[in-house]
Order: structure tokens, then sequence, then C-alpha cells
């Protein structure tokens, strides 16, 4: 049945009541608002949404970081006497209207094709597939993302990442007396443009990114490479940097291992994005919402994924 949710054995055995003496001791999350941790419980059962190519889906809460995270978020409602039923039942009723069907055997010819090549996958309409595999790329800039009319899996906080009370980060006066919460620490930058690409080809995503069509690119490192070279041909002075997101939990850490354009709020790490960046040293470069290119070297996309309806 759509929607059960599943727990590892871990679970099963010792029951999920039993680990949350080990959030009590810490709480990270009292400090959060309702309305942020409303939030970040809706991302975290598409994180843990696991759906199949016959458009079936099921929850499955995992022995790990991500499963932790889940539990702990639940635990800190259920400390607050806050009932979250409802949330499942959204994401529910969210994922049974956006179900896409597939030609199951394609896929698993696709998927016995591709299987352990360096592949790019780019979630995209039927209508722009061709774009696509015709040697066509477009950047975005990065702050029209910010954009609140996305869907909730495409938009995010580039430019401005915030963390609302940081892991309870204070600063305190040398006398003690005085006491000041960190409200928010944002992380500003100068906009630049990207193209997001997924490593996973992954029925789920059709379903968060309200696609109906994927174009595979069987050989991402030659894609990459095309890439790399048509850009220092015609923008010298340009800098085009390639690499997978890293994911942070904001409530855990503020240990920022990559360029901050590699970075992202852990509970979209089902993403498993890979961006290109484009950055200008010109600030005139900067004035478009998106710029497109045509490379007619690119000829390594291989195919196509539709969803049949």
């Amino acid at each position: 049945m759509n929607g059960q949710i599943l727990y590892a054995d871990f679970y099963n055995c010792n029951g999920t009541n039993a680990i949350m003496p080990f959030y009590e001791n810490r709480r990270y999350l009292q400090i959060y608002t309702d309305d942020y941790l409303f939030d970040r419980l809706q991302k975290l059962y598409d994180n843990i949404a696991i759906f199949d190519w016959n458009g079936n889906f099921h929850f499955f809460v995992d022995n790990n970081q991500l499963g932790l995270a889940f539990l702990y978020t639940l635990f800190e409602f259920q400390i607050r006497k806050i009932d979250v039923s409802h949330i499942i039942i959204e994401r529910i009723n969210y994922y049974n209207s956006k179900i896409k069907y597939f030609d199951y055997d394609k896929i698993k010819l696709i998927d016995e094709k591709i299987n352990g090549k360096n592949c790019l996958f780019r979630y995209t309409e039927k209508r722009f597939a061709d774009y696509w595999t015709n040697g066509n790329i477009r950047f975005n800039i990065s702050t029209s993302y910010n954009d609140y009319d996305k869907n909730i899996a495409r938009r995010d906080d580039e430019n401005t990442l915030i963390y609302e009370n940081a892991f309870g980060a204070k600063i305190i006066s040398e006398d003690n007396e005085h006491v000041t919460e960190i409200q928010k620490i944002t992380s500003n930058s100068q906009p630049y443009y990207l193209a997001c690409f997924s490593l996973e080809l992954d029925p789920k995503l059709f379903v968060l990114f309200s696609t109906d069509a994927c174009v595979v690119i069987e050989n991402g490192m030659e894609y990459i490479t095309q890439i790399k070279n048509y850009f220092h041909y015609i923008y010298p002075n340009s800098r085009i940097i390639f690499n997978e997101v890293e994911y942070i939990d904001e409530t855990q850490s503020l240990n920022l291992g990559k360029e901050k354009k590699y970075i992202k709020r852990y509970v979209y790490q089902y993403q498993k994005e890979y961006r290109f960046i484009l950055d200008f040293n010109d600030d005139k470069e900067y004035i478009d919402k998106y710029k497109e290119y045509h490379i007619k070297d690119i000829h390594t996309v291989s195919s196509c994924i539709f969803a049949t309806s």
C-alpha cells in the first residue's frame, strides 16, 4: 500500500522510543521554530520516500544519520505535544497526484546500458528534451532559485544561506551578564550561473521535480570536458567548475568543506545534485536571468526516458 512506513531491523528490535533518551539529552532542535521544523519534517519525508518504476512508494527509516534526523524531528514535535500526522498525509496526497508511469522494459534496458558508467541525468519536461539532446545547455542565474513560485524541490536559498538560530550559537559578554542568541547567520555571495544535474536515475525525482522526462548523459566526463573546452575558448577569462553538491545539516554543523556554491541544506540530499558553475569576472555579464549555449561537439547524450502518463 502506498505510504506505508517501514523501519530498519534495528528499530524493529528496539523500538524507536528506545532511542528517544539520546535525543532528550541533547535536544538540539529545541531552539527552532515550529514553522522551521514543519518545513524540515516535510523535506525529510521526501528523503525517506522510496519509489519504484511502477508508481508504488513507501517510506523507509534506516539506522543512519538521515533516519535519526527524521526520528529526532518527530521526537521534538512529540515533546512539544504538536500533532504532525497531517504532514505525511499531505506528502502522500502530493506523491499520488504526481505519480509517473513508465515503460519498465525500456527502463531496464537503459539501466543495463549505463550500469557502471559515470552518467549525468537531467530531469526536464518532454517538450524540452530535444533541446538538451541536440547539444544545448542552459545556465540559470543563482538568485532565480529564491523564487517561491518554484516547485518545492527546485526552490533553494542560493546566495543567501540562512541558518536560523544556528545550533544554539550565542554571543556572551565578558562579564557573562549579557547573552545574545544569534538569530540568523547568512552567507551572501555574488550571483553566478549554474546548470544542475543529478547523479542518480530515480523515479522519485520525476515526482518531486514534477517532470515527465529525463535526459541520460551516458559519458558524464566527456560531456564535462567538451563544455569546459568550449567555455575556455569563448570566455578565456571566465571560470567554469564542476562538482558534486555537499549537503550539510545546519542544525548540527556549519563546517562548510566545499566552496559555498556547492553547499545545500541536508534536507535536499535526495537530489544527489551535480553542478556546473559559470563565473564571470565582468559584472556586466550578470544582467541576464539565464544564458543559453549551443555546443555542437556534445555528442554523448545517449537517450531520454519519458513518463507514459
